[in-house]
């Protein structure tokens, strides 16, 4: 039940995080490529593994093994690529709920690689949160989705998924804290990549010259927030099936749109949601189904 709860940090961090950026790009990267973001995400990285270096928390491993983990690191900064090319061919609506497909890529991945089961009343808890997420994500009157944005988005999604797998495995077999500081360096080395590559580097050194202090601050904090996110995440993954997981993970649209109504309300100008009545009755529908599941799942937990 505590893990449980603990697993929900997660999402909402990110629900949280998810605001931030939308603010980032519309404040600071409207006029240029949004994929210099990720090059903070490096620096990022770069900041906390070397805050685990520090306090001395990473073992001595063989290259052969923390090369593998800093693939993992590498592969989750790049899965974003496919997301930012999807947005570029399609409208934000129809993309970002396709993150979903995270949850059911997890899950096969760690059932094949991890060997990793859950029960049958499990999956029926786990499947009433993903049905409410989905429904949460997506304006079924104005969603459509097109092949190339769905083969995009399967790919970083798959990628993500990836990620979550390598990350479990060499977190159990060898320690958490070394798992995570190179994961951090493959993020760092996937930050530097980035870096060199010209529309994205234009963008970054021009979004630091124009907007200076702000939007280092606040990329940063958001990036660095991500990552806190991040170790939560693979921490209660240790202990709990990453099925369970990620189905609790779908609880950030259900975050998204709590944050959102409260900026809308308070704060509009740093963020807005859709408050109609009819859009609030579907909303509250799917709100209904995932708390039902969240429920269910923690007597089964």
């Amino acid at each position: 039940m505590t893990l449980l709860f603990l697993a929900m940090l997660s999402p909402f961090i990110w629900a949280f995080v998810n605001h931030i950026d939308k603010y980032a790009v519309e404040k600071y990267m409207h006029d240029r490529d949004p994929g210099a973001l990720l090059i903070f995400t490096g620096l990022a990285a770069f900041v906390m593994g070397l805050v685990i270096w520090v306090f001395g928390l990473v073992s001595h491993l063989p290259a052969s093994t923390f090369s593998l983990m800093i693939v993992g690191g590498v592969i989750l900064v790049f899965s974003y690529l496919p997301y930012l090319y999807a947005l570029k061919r399609d409208e934000a609506s129809n993309v970002a709920p396709l993150y979903q497909l995270i949850t059911p890529l997890a899950y096969v991945l760690a059932l094949i690689f991890l060997g990793e089961h859950i029960s049958g009343l499990q999956l029926f808890a786990g499947a009433m949160i993903f049905s409410g997420s989905v429904v949460l994500s997506f304006d079924f009157a104005t969603v459509r989705i097109r092949t190339r944005t769905f083969f995009l988005m399967f790919v970083s999604s798959l990628m993500i998924a990836a990620n979550v797998v390598i990350f479990k495995h060499f977190a159990v077999t060898t320690d958490f804290w070394t798992t995570a500081f190179y994961d951090l360096v493959g993020a760092t080395i996937a930050g530097v990549i980035l870096f060199f590559i010209p529309s994205y580097r234009h963008s970054f050194i021009g979004a630091i010259r124009q907007y200076r202090y702000q939007v280092v601050g606040v990329n940063m904090f958001a990036e660095i927030i991500n990552i806190f996110a991040r170790l939560i995440n693979g921490f209660v993954s240790m202990s709990l099936p990453i099925a369970i997981v990620q189905f609790v993970n779908g609880l950030q649209p259900l975050f998204i749109l709590v944050i959102g109504i409260t900026l809308t309300k308070l704060a509009p100008r740093f963020g807005k949601e859709a408050i109609d009545r009819s859009a609030l009755r579907r909303k509250f529908a799917a709100i209904i189904l995932m708390v039902g599941g969240l429920a269910l799942l923690s007597f089964f937990v």
